[in-house]
């Protein structure tokens, strides 16, 4: 039985941390960890989830800081659409960042963070695909 909801609770912008602590606290009686071999393939899985993410973070804001600089270059309209590119490279940055928080915050010990940091890196993956959709797509000239 699905208890209480907590989503009603403290100011609008804790709304997207009530999801996570909802969904990690459904997801310990979903995906029990019970044997060791279990625990063992779920800290394999985290650790390389961890790794991707900050090195897909570290890529995205070398991309983002290059395409940023190159809009300096330019005192047009075009620079205007460089920096607005730039700016779009940090929402799936940011989330990468994210989803390496979740993953270090399971590896020290809460066991609730490990469907947000899946669901986080999954995001993360989406996300990088179609920026790099629409940075090859959009129209600078």
């Amino acid at each position: 039985m699905i208890g209480p909801c907590r989503f009603d609770s403290g100011p609008p912008h804790h709304f997207i941390f009530d999801i996570f602590a909802v969904l990690s606290e459904y997801t310990q009686k979903l995906i029990p960890i019970a044997s060791p071999r279990a625990a063992e393939v779920a800290k394999d899985i985290i650790v390389a989830v961890l790794g991707t993410s900050v090195g897909l973070a570290g890529l995205l804001l070398v991309f983002v800081g290059f395409v940023y600089a190159r809009a300096d270059a330019f005192q047009t309209k075009r620079a205007d659409r460089y920096r607005t590119l730039a700016k779009l490279g940090m929402i799936p940055f940011l989330i990468s960042l994210l989803c390496a928080w979740f993953s270090f915050n399971w590896l020290i010990g809460d066991s609730s963070e490990y469907l947000g940091a899946l669901l986080l890196f999954r995001a993360s993956l989406i996300t990088t695909a179609l920026y790099g959709l629409v940075a090859m797509f959009y129209p600078i000239f």
